[in-house]
Parts: structure tokens; C-alpha cells; sequence
């Protein structure tokens, strides 16, 4: 056992070398205590291959986000910029958008292209089709076709007259009507007051011209259809040479990108081939109106999507999605509501994160992506098949059916980089046989790194930069050790500095606060101070309603005298923003009987499984220590009392075990110390977390209590627990001054002896213990139980 002193209790910094960090220059200082991260990176970025993806793991707030979008956009600066996408409408199939690729840039001015394409398409039109010239020959394919329709229907007038009838041209044919004396048509009236057999000469001579009647129709039918052909053809030959023109001047505005080419000669042979849609016949002739008169859902398959841009964008993309949904990974569709319902076209729609990301890095949180249903398994397809698919995300995006699009695939060539904890790469790696082959690169950052001058001189460096960031006041070399100090006590380790520089920063910037409120321009280490313990006040709502609680009596935790079978355990609360120790009443009972150790908490499974753990192995080690001669013939009871919430871990195992061996030993414990650390079965105490907060809440409880500290208060910790010491200076002074205490102690029996002041005994060599030691009274009280036993069996 060890009574420990003040200097074991922290390490203190000394820091050298600067006035304050405002003379330190933080230039290229990176990522800090992070090399094999680094290094796991730069593999990573190096691997360029299929399947090399990178998964950064590691606590939150060791910086790890903020170096992966730093080295990226590093990376990203010196690769070549990827080509922009379109969709645009495919005439062959119009539920299939097309896709084109272009030269970044290209892709903007395409669609402006094709805006003004469709204007100025719409103004020539209208002027050739408005035109003299074209009017002439449009009036010369109607005279001809009137000059052919006359000499056909003359020749079947001479040959009617002949026969003694007149033609008439009704909506429904020809007709004939019989000529009257004075050589015109006869009236229905009129002809029925001829005698009948002069009606049936008429009728007789009428059926003989119905042969020349259907064939002078026929020919005017053909006759009509060539005349309309040929108008269609002077349209579309007019239409042709306009369109024609205006694409060709656009094919020159992107000379050598083929697939514009191919899609400019689409466009004009649909503008050619829907010119019935585009005109709108008004008044006496057709007039072209203007697009916006058109249907909007005809002019829109001459538009172009723009569906990722990279005109913006300088080296490969470095896209960050915090969302990863399933739409915002693949892409989406948007609709449009109107009174028919939902509609919808290729114009609307929308990249998803792969899409942009595409000749770069995407970078995305692993809590949201499997949140997120189906996000995680599209995301793997698309990797494993560099392609993304839009058809069934884009379906089950919709709330309700639209028109169906199947947009053409977009191949994809990027690296994604997911970030979250370590414990969920472990169980992907398990579980998931594509995890392991697509995400080959770990880089796995550290919650702390050594102490060493090197790692001091780039957190002073670091500070120094955040104070220039956030325009804040500069540090002294006196409160940057007081950091030091935090940082130490953050990593639980005094050989260690925190890389949790989130915290780091709230420290320095809530100093930089006290320091101007004091009208200083640069922060003393007493600012320091006060920023930790305002933060410590802030949060420290529920601690102070304990502390009360226990001022008050409701919570029954002695720190003075002594009593057999109690002591006082110490926990952790954590509430997130903060955490705190808090003392615990443990208490044992004992009697004669068989059922061994019994903890109230399992029994009321109030206990968790290291709970349970930590209970079975007090019983174990009572059991080699001693019933190697005749049966553990006991039942035994311990409790924390005043809990009513559920217990867990193992940290108070050993002050379980102490708490059984007073009340079975008869010997008192001193009730103004408290204790915790786990026990191994061979009574070993071993180290636990939180020996901080334990140690300050238990002094603080002390400090409360009447009679306030009498020098005779204290904790017991596991001797590993030293090094992990980093106590705040109140208690560090209180143990100087011998008002409060620390012990280490790597065994049961050293702990037992502080506690009681009573040798633990060793056995001798017949085995036995000395009878005035611990262990010589539990082995006699225990001896006494087995004789009991035999007496009454039955018990």
C-alpha cells in the first residue's frame, strides 16, 4: 500500500520559449499526434484502386472531420476537373432521358444554347413561313391543284350536259341534277311533276354517268392528297433549311464533342417532324406562334438538364453530404402538381451526392447513411457496379405515381470516405462481406497522444491558431500549461495529451471571454480557471441537488467513525456536458445458511451483466479463500443502498468484498473512507475509469458534510490508477495540508488494512491464519457457520 502526496496527484506543465501564443506561428502545422492516421491516409489517397475506400474512425472531436476535408481538398486541388452531365429528352425514347457528357462548362452553355435555339428556331419559322416567297409557292401548289381540279371536273360538265344533267358539288361528292328546258338545273319540285316514264328516262340516263361520277372523285381525292403532300413537303423542306442552319451553327459552338453533334441532328429532325405541333393556324394562313404559347410540355423536350455542374469547379469535386438519404445519395425527381394530378419530365431531375461527387471524394457519416432505408445498400451497388442506377430510388421517392422515367445510368468514378466510430467498422467488417471488400483503408484516429516536447510545441501552435480564427485573445505561457493541465485530465493519463481538441477550443475561447470581461487583452492562467470552473458551475444543476440531498440527511453517507459491514463506494454520473462522483452506501449482512453471496441488485435486476460479474467473483473469492477444507457454509446479502436506478460495471467490487469481510470478520471499517476498483478472484484489485470525478465528488461530499474534513477522510484507489490521476488544485492543497487523503492499494488485503487498522493476515503453514488478523476472524465466523450447518442441516 502507498499513501500518495501531493505532486502524485497531477502533472503540472511548465511551459517556455513565448510571452504569449500570439509570437507562435501555426503554418502547415496539420493534424496533431495523429501519424499513424496520416499515414493510414495518404495509403488510402495513394491506392486509387476499386474497393480502396476509406473508413475514418475514431472518437468525436479528435479533429478527424476537419483534417478529412483539409487533406481532401488538398488532394482534389491537383486532380483534373470531371466533365459536366446533361440529360436531355431521347426522341426514340422518351420515357429514357439521354444522357450527354461535356467538358466542364459546357454544360450551361449548352442549355442557354438550346434556350435561345428555341427562340430563334421560332422566330425563322415564322418569318419563312410568313414570307412572299414562301406564300408564292405555297399559292402555286394551291394553282396548280385548282387548275388540274378544273380541267377534270370540265370534262365530267361536258360530258354530263351532254347526257343532259349539271353537275353540283355538295360537302359529300358530286352530285347530278337533270337540266330544264331553259337549260338549268332541274328543281326537286319539278321533277317530280314529270310524267314517270320521263323520271325513269332521267334516272336511267343518270346511272350512266355515276362510272365517270367515281372516277372524276377518285382523281379529285388523289388530286387533293399531292396537294397536300406537297405543301407538307414545301413546309418540311422550309423548316429543314431553317432548322438545319441554326443547328449547324450551334454543332460549330462545340466543335469535336461529338454527342452534341448527334443530338443537335435529333432535335432539328423533330422540330421538322412536329411542325403540325409547333404552327398554329390562325385567321386565313398558319402562323408560328412564340414557344410560350406552345404547350410548355411540348417545348420542353428541346431543353437540357444541367444535372451536375462543374463550371464552378476548380481540380475534382470534395462533396460532404451530411443528410446521406437515399434521394440525396442517387439522385431524385421532382413533380409538379396541377389539376390532372402529378406530372413530371426529364428536366426535373436532380443529382444526388454520387452524381456529384463523381472524379472526386464524397465524404458521409455512417449514423446517418444506415439510418437512412436503402441508403446503405444503394450506396454499396453503386460501388461494386460504378454506376448509378435512378429508376427505383426515383420510383419510391414519389408520394404518390407519376409519369415513369427510366433515366439512362450515370457511370461514376469517385472515392467515398465514411466516418464513425470504431466499434461499428468492427461489427461491418463481421457482418457485412461487401463492407470488407469495398472499404479496405482504415484510418483510425487516437483519443490522446504522448506527452513529449514536440507534441507541447504544436499545442501551443494549435492554440495559437485558434485564438487567430476566432479572433480571440492570445494566451500567456502560464495559461497555456493550465490547457495542458485540462488536456492531461481529459486524457486520464499524465503521461498523455487529449486530441479531443473540440474541447480544447471551448476552453480557450470561454477564457478568452473572462479575460476580456476582466479588461485583459491576453488570457493569465487564472482565466483558465475560471472558464473550467463557470462550465463546471453551468452544468452542475443535478451534482449540487445530490450534494444538498446529502446536507440535508436524505442520503445516509457517514464520513466519520466507524461501523462493521458498511463503507462507502464511489460511482460516476454522466450527463453528457458533464460528470461527476457520487458516493454510495454499501452495506453486507450475514447468517448462517447455503445460499452463498446475494446481491440485492441482481436479485431486483437492478444489476447489469458486469454487475452480475463482479458479484460472482466476490463469491469465488471467498470461496478459494476460504473453503478449501470444508464447505462455504453461508448466506451473505450485500446491497448499495438509497439506489433506485439500475447498477452496473465493476468498479465497486473490491469495496463489496471489504464491506463482507468487516461484517463476517466482526471488525470495524473507517466510515470516512471510501473506495473503489474492481477484484479479480485472487484478490487483486484492479484499475477502473473515472478515478477522477470519484476522488473530487467524494471530497466535495465530505466538505459538505457536518463537521466538514477532519483529516481523517480519504479514498482507496487501485494502485494502476495513479498514472490516471489529474485532480483539480482544491483537493491536490487539502491532501498537502493532510486534511483529506489518497491511498493506492494492488491487493484486497492492503485495502482491508487501511480500512481497519487490522492486519490481514497471512496463513501459516498448516494453512491458517493468524486468529486476531481479518482473514483469522472470517475464517473462524465462516467455521462457526459450517459447525451450525451440521448441527441443524436443514437450515
Amino acid at each position: 500500500m502507498q499513501e500518495l502526496r501531493a505532486p502524485d496527484l497531477k502533472r503540472t506543465f511548465a511551459v517556455k520559449g513565448f510571452n504569449s501564443t500570439a509570437d507562435l506561428i501555426e503554418d502547415g502545422l496539420g493534424i496533431i499526434g495523429q501519424e499513424r492516421a496520416v499515414d493510414a491516409m495518404e495509403f488510402g489517397l495513394r491506392a486509387q484502386a476499386a474497393g480502396y475506400h476509406i473508413y475514418v474512425a475514431g472518437p468525436v472531436g479528435t479533429g478527424r472531420s476537419t483534417y478529412v476535408q483539409a487533406r481532401l481538398q488538398q488532394e482534389a486541388a491537383g486532380r483534373a476537373v470531371p466533365p459536366d452531365l446533361c440529360y436531355v429528352y431521347d426522341f426514340a425514347t422518351p420515357e429514357r432521358p439521354k444522357l450527354l457528357t461535356l467538358q466542364a462548362g459546357q454544360g450551361r452553355r449548352l442549355q442557354k444554347v438550346m434556350e435561345r435555339f428555341m427562340t430563334e428556331v421560332s422566330g425563322e419559322l415564322r418569318r419563312v413561313f410568313e414570307s412572299s416567297e414562301y406564300e408564292a409557292r405555297r399559292a402555286s401548289i394551291g394553282q396548280g391543284f385548282e387548275r388540274r381540279t378544273q380541267e377534270i371536273t370540265s370534262h365530267l360538265e361536258a360530258q354530263a350536259r351532254s347526257a343532259g344533267f349539271a353537275l353540283q358539288f355538295t360537302p359529300t361528292g358530286i352530285v347530278t341534277a337533270p337540266l330544264d328546258a331553259k337549260g338549268q338545273p332541274m328543281s326537286a319540285e319539278a321533277f317530280q311533276l314529270l310524267p314517270d316514264a320521263r323520271q325513269q328516262e332521267l334516272m336511267t340516263r343518270s346511272q350512266g354517268l355515276e362510272g365517270a361520277l367515281s372516277e372524276t372523285g377518285r382523281l379529285l381525292r388523289e388530286l387533293q392528297r399531292e396537294a397536300r403532300a406537297a405543301a407538307e413537303d414545301l413546309d418540311r423542306q422550309s423548316a429543314a433549311y431553317v432548322v438545319g442552319h441554326i443547328a449547324e451553327a450551334v454543332k460549330a459552338q462545340f466543335e469535336g464533342q461529338a454527342p452534341v453533334a448527334a443530338y443537335l441532328e435529333a432535335v432539328a429532325t423533330d422540330v421538322v417532324e412536329h411542325l403540325d405541333a409547333i404552327r398554329m393556324a390562325t385567321g386565313d394562313g398558319p402562323q408560328l406562334p412564340a414557344p410560350l404559347a406552345v404547350s410548355p410540355d411540348f417545348w420542353v423536350r428541346y431543353r437540357v438538364n444541367v444535372f451536375v455542374d462543374n463550371s464552378q469547379t476548380r481540380g475534382a469535386p470534395v462533396v460532404t453530404e451530411p443528410v446521406a438519404n437515399l434521394p440525396s445519395l442517387v439522385g431524385r425527381l421532382d413533380f409538379r402538381a396541377g389539376p390532372g394530378g402529378a406530372t413530371t419530365d426529364f428536366t426535373m431531375l436532380r443529382s444526388g451526392a454520387l452524381q456529384q461527387a463523381s472524379g472526386g471524394f464524397l465524404v458521409l457519416p455512417l449514423r446517418e447513411l444506415l439510418s437512412s432505408p436503402g441508403a446503405y445498400e444503394a450506396l454499396k451497388r453503386c460501388l461494386r457496379e460504378r454506376v448509378v442506377h435512378m429508376d427505383g430510388p426515383l420510383a419510391a421517392s414519389m408520394p404518390f405515381p407519376v409519369a415513369a422515367l427510366d433515366p439512362e445510368p450515370v457511370p461514376i468514378n469517385l472515392q467515398v470516405v465514411l466516418i464513425g466510430p470504431p466499434s461499428a467498422y468492427t461489427s461491418l467488417l463481421l457482418m457485412d462481406d461487401d463492407f470488407r471488400k469495398l472499404f479496405k483503408v482504415k484510418v483510425e484516429f487516437d483519443a490522446d497522444m504522448p506527452v513529449t516536447d514536440a507534441n507541447i510545441a504544436k499545442y501551443a501552435a494549435f492554440i495559437a491558431s485558434v485564438c487567430r480564427q476566432r479572433s480571440s485573445p492570445h494566451l500567456n505561457a502560464d495559461a497555456v500549461a493550465r490547457v495542458l493541465d485540462y488536456s492531461s485530465r481529459l486524457a486520464e493519463d499524465q503521461s498523455k495529451l487529449s486530441t479531443r481538441f473540440n474541447e480544447i477550443v471551448d476552453l480557450v475561447i470561454s477564457s478568452g471571454v473572462w479575460s476580456r470581461a476582466e479588461g485583459r487583452d491576453t488570457v493569465t492562467a487564472a482565466d483558465v480557471d475560471r472558464a473550467r470552473r463557470e462550465r463546471l458551475r453551468r452544468a452542475g444543476r443535478v451534482e449540487d441537488r445530490l450534494h444538498e440531498a446529502t446536507r440535508r440527511g436524505d442520503f445516509l453517507l457517514p464520513t466519520r467513525g466507524t461501523a462493521v459491514g458498511q463503507l462507502n463506494g464511489l460511482t460516476v454520473i454522466n450527463l453528457g456536458d458533464t460528470a461527476f462522483g457520487r458516493p454510495v452506501r454499501i452495506t453486507a449482512r450475514a447468517w448462517v445458511g447455503r445460499r452463498g453471496v446475494v446481491h440485492i441488485e441482481r436479485e431486483t435486476r437492478m444489476g447489469g451483466a458486469i454487475h452480475t460479474k463482479g458479484v460472482l467473483t466476490v463469491a469465488a473469492y471467498l470461496a478459494a479463500t476460504y473453503a478449501q477444507h470444508e464447505p462455504l457454509s453461508l448466506t451473505a446479502s450485500l446491497s448499495f443502498e438509497q439506489t433506485y436506478e439500475q447498477v452496473d460495471g465493476d468498479s465497486a467490487s473490491d469495496a463489496e468484498l471489504y464491506a463482507l469481510l468487516s461484517e463476517l470478520a466482526g471488525v470495524p471499517i473507517r466510515q470516512g473512507i471510501a473506495v473503489t476498483g474492481s477484484v479479480d478472484q485472487l484478490g487483486t484489485v484492479q484499475p477502473i475509469g473515472g478515478a477522477n470525478e470519484k476522488i473530487e465528488g467524494y471530497f466535495r461530499t465530505c466538505a459538505l458534510a457536518e463537521g466538514g474534513l477532519t483529516g481523517e477522510q480519504g479514498v482507496i484507489i487501485p494502485q494502476q490508477n495513479v498514472k490516471n490521476l489529474a485532480l483539480d488544485d482544491e483537493v491536490v492543497a487539502a491532501v498537502a495540508a493532510g486534511r483529506f487523503h489518497l491511498w493506492s492499494a494492488a491487493t484486497i488485503d492492503e485495502g482491508i488494512e487501511i480500512l481497519t487498522g487490522v492486519p490481514a493476515g497471512r496463513p501459516g503453514e498448516d494453512g491458517a491464519y493468524p486468529p486476531e488478523s481479518v482473514h483469522g476472524r472470517v475464517a473462524a465466523r465462516l467455521h462457526g457457520y459450517a459447525a451450525e450447518l451440521r448441527r441443524h442441516p436443514s437450515r
